[in-house]
């Protein structure tokens, strides 16, 4: 019993084909079911947990990567922290642009957290697709549209592969 435990085990560790000839549409359909993501749950762990979604999906170092939007709400709190101690609190102009640093960094955590949530679904719904070729055969009827992120990456990726 434990040679047999021990074999499946290891051979789990490098079963990456799924070879699925012998197998009936049920079954196949079963398979799919038993592994695909979960879109909503996906979805659901992203708006409670930032980074949670890629976690689910298994690229939580994806979703946790510093990116630019996040520092620019720690420059504009940075803006505005020095603007009150810099100038009196009765100054007008000072308040204001106080005030739209603070709206600026605020804005820009809001559209990281945004970019994250469609991040992680999309991941998903890749893991989803690559899925269904490995099960069916043919190409998922649905394909995924790129996130944001993932156009950045792509965009990042081809000025390194460029030749000068």
């Amino acid at each position: 019993m434990k040679k047999l435990l021990f074999i499946l085990m290891v051979g789990s560790l490098f079963a990456q084909d799924i070879d699925t000839s012998g197998m009936s549409e049920v079954e196949k359909q079963m398979l799919f079911k038993q592994n695909d993501k979960s879109i909503l749950l996906t979805y659901l762990l992203s708006i409670n947990i930032p980074t949670a979604g890629h976690a689910w999906n298994g690229d939580w170092v994806r979703g946790f990567k510093p990116n630019v939007l996040p520092v620019g709400f720690l420059v504009s709190l940075g803006v505005a922290g020095y603007i009150e101690e810099t100038y009196s609190f009765y100054n007008t102009k000072a308040n204001i642009v106080q005030v739209i640093a603070v709206l600026t960094g605020i804005s820009s955590i809001a559209s990281w957290y945004l970019m994250q949530i469609q991040d992680a679904v999309y991941l998903a719904k890749t893991h989803n697709a690559s899925l269904y070729k490995q099960i069916y055969g043919r190409d998922y009827p649905i394909q995924p549209k790129k996130s944001v992120v993932q156009k950045m990456i792509d965009k990042k990726e081809a000025k390194k592969s460029k030749p000068e």
